[in-house]
């Protein structure tokens, strides 16, 4: 049954599989080496450290660490960080996490704005000059002159 499972997998999954079987039967170590070849080192550094490898724990914590940081997961490199005992690389990291959310909304606002400022000036262009399209066109104006107080 299980080789049948592992069969309908991908690689990656199959190694995750295997090694949610290895943790499940306590092969810790077995387990801390799949999770580390498909890149799972916090879970890899959470194994070892239930397992008193600490060294294997701190090293696969750094690994972890600089995974989050270099695909921009601050938050999760904060958590990580505070974790591991470095309160200021915490710190540090949780202020690029605000930074990248306020990023992020600005982005998520200004593509809301351009959005809606393209379809009410296509509504205006192509759609009859009815009350329906003149009440439409001045509820989007009203929406977009909320947008964009809200950008400033």
């Amino acid at each position: 049954m299980i080789i049948k499972e592992i069969k309908d997998k991908t690689e990656e999954n199959r190694l995750n599989y295997l090694a949610e079987i290895a943790e499940k039967e306590g092969l810790t170590e077995t387990a801390i080496l799949l999770n580390e070849s498909i890149g799972r080192f916090h879970k890899a550094a959470e194994l070892a450290e239930r397992a008193g490898l600490k060294e294997k724990a701190i090293e696969n914590y750094k690994k972890a660490l600089e995974e989050y940081i270099t695909k921009e997961e601050f938050r999760l490199a904060a958590a990580l960080a505070d974790k591991m005992g470095l309160k200021e690389r915490a710190e540090e990291l949780h202020k690029k996490s605000i930074d990248k959310d306020d990023h992020e909304k600005a982005e998520g606002k200004a593509f809301t704005l351009d959005f809606f400022t393209t379809i009410n000036d296509a509504i205006k262009e192509s759609w009859p000059k009815d009350k329906k399209t003149k009440k439409l066109v001045k509820d989007n104006d009203e929406f977009i002159e909320k947008l964009n107080l809200g950008l400033k």
